[in-house]
């Protein structure tokens, strides 16, 4: 059952953080585990705000909020206005910060190594399960006559479910290629590894040089909460970055709670529109500021 591998998932993990806090306390390192993720993925990625920081990292907004005042307080991080976007805060490392992760990066690799040996056979163990279903994502063919069908098929399910669908809807479907890829955006599936069904699939559709519109989601229900929705859109974000796109922006309706959710989770915030949507049933707007 998914809910007991995540469990398991859950626990394992605790039990990696404790034996990794015990590692560095017994060579008299003053560094709290909780911190790591956050200065690596400012390390690797350069400034972000807190909001990206959450989504990067899987955890709770007030967590990384939490987290990031103690790194503030230790002196190894710091916040400033984006220079680019002056609403914006972006937190980044200070060059103490830099130097202290240059000072603990061999003892970082010898508890990597360390907890590897421990606990990666119970890691395996988890992932491994042959109940578990694994999904990876595709991008959409032009010259599949199945992967516009699917995209049309997939999107459809979950508009008659709980709308009607409208003319916008039709002239996507009917040439995804001229409305989505042809001004540069991008489609992509989630498939099912073990039948390779393709059970969900998401857009990326281009409105200008820096605004892109995260659009046309949708997972089957028999798959839902699997993860697939998070893939898609993680990848979709990830094509509007490398596209260069600074907004991305959606619309969706207040009823449909767990996508609200699942969109705020990739960092995405409920804004007033200034225009007016194409699609009658959008009641709510959402933004992603991208960096770089």
């Amino acid at each position: 059952m998914i809910l007991e591998r995540a469990d398991a998932m859950r626990r394992l993990a605790e039990a990696i953080q404790r034996h990794a806090a015990g590692f560095l306390e017994r060579r008299g390192i003053d560094f709290e585990i909780r911190w790591h993720g956050v200065l690596r993925t400012l390390e690797g990625e350069g400034p972000a705000s807190v909001v990206e920081l959450a989504r990067k990292l899987g955890i709770t907004h007030p967590a990384v909020h939490h987290t990031v005042q103690s790194l503030v307080a230790e002196g190894l991080v710091a916040s400033y206005r984006d220079a680019r976007d002056k609403r914006r805060r972006v937190l980044a490392l200070t060059r103490f910060g830099r130097m202290r992760l240059a000072e603990l990066a061999d003892v970082f690799r010898d508890l990597d190594a360390e907890c590897r040996q421990r606990f990666e056979a119970d890691l395996e163990g988890i992932v491994d399960n042959p109940n578990s279903a694994r999904i990876s994502i595709v991008d959409y063919e032009a010259d599949n006559r199945l992967h516009a069908e699917r995209f049309a098929a997939l999107n459809r399910e979950w508009i008659e479910r709980y709308f009607v669908m409208e003319a916008a809807d039709e002239a996507v479907f009917a040439d995804p290629e001229q409305y989505v890829l042809g001004s540069g955006g991008a489609i992509v599936f989630a498939r099912r590894e073990d039948d390779q069904q393709l059970i969900g699939t998401c857009a990326l559709q281009l409105h200008g040089p820096q605004l892109g519109e995260l659009a046309k989601m949708a997972v089957t229900p028999a798959a839902q909460g699997l993860g697939a929705g998070r893939l898609l859109g993680e990848a979709v974000i990830r094509y509007a970055r490398e596209r260069g796109v600074r907004r991305l922006f959606l619309d969706t309706n207040s009823v449909l709670k767990p996508a609200i959710a699942l969109y705020k989770g990739l960092g995405f915030v409920e804004l007033q529109r200034d225009d007016v949507s194409r699609y009658a049933r959008s009641d709510t707007y959402m933004e992603l500021l991208l960096g770089d």
